[in-house]
């Protein structure tokens, strides 16, 4: 597959980066190429309404906010 998926990840805290490198590594093992811009501006992270960190979005869609995301659920999103 060599789809290239735009993503966004918001995090505001340094902490959240794990959710960052937890999609970078599943793309990586599902052989998915991905572009991820990590954002730690308030304004345009709540300008995809996420109103808590970290948020994910991919390809212009809102697909996580709040908490480290499980990697089954990261799986899923790019799977998708």
């Amino acid at each position: 597959m060599n789809t290239i998926m735009n993503i966004l990840a918001a995090v505001a805290d340094p902490l959240r980066l794990r959710s960052l490198a937890l999609i970078e590594k599943k793309a990586a093992d599902l052989g998915i190429e991905v572009e991820v811009e990590k954002v730690t501006d308030m304004g345009a992270i709540m300008g995809y309404g996420v109103m808590s960190t970290p948020g994910v979005v991919i390809d212009e869609t809102v697909v996580h906010a709040g908490g480290i995301p499980k990697a089954e659920a990261v799986e899923a999103w790019l799977n998708d």
